[in-house]
C-alpha cells in the first residue's frame, strides 16, 4: 500500500518545521489502514526512501506500508 500526502514535497528532508504535523497525520492513517485491512496484530513495516542513496526514484514524499506476511531483517550492508 502507498500512502502519498496530497501536498508536494520532493522528500523527507523537504518537509519543513511547521508542515511535520503531516508525516504524524501519515502515520495517523497508516494505523487506520492496518486495522482496516486486518494486519496491524501481526505487523508490518513502512518504508520511505529519501533521495537517490536512500533508494528513492520518485521524487515525491510517500509511504510504502509491507504487510501480510513475514517480513525478513534487513542484513548488513557488507561491502
Amino acid at each position: 500500500i502507498l500512502v502519498i500526502p496530497k501536498k508536494h514535497y520532493d522528500s523527507m528532508i523537504d518537509v519543513n518545521e511547521e508542515d511535520m504535523d503531516i508525516i504524524a497525520h501519515i502515520h495517523k492513517v497508516i494505523n487506520i489502514i492496518a486495522k482496516e485491512k486486518g494486519f496491524a496484530d501481526k505487523g508490518f513495516r513502512i518504508i520511505n526512501n529519501c533521495g537517490s542513496d536512500g533508494g528513492q526514484e520518485v521524487k515525491h514524499i510517500h509511504f510504502h506500508v509491507l504487510a501480510g506476511k513475514k517480513l525478513p531483517m534487513y542484513e548488513k550492508d557488507t561491502k
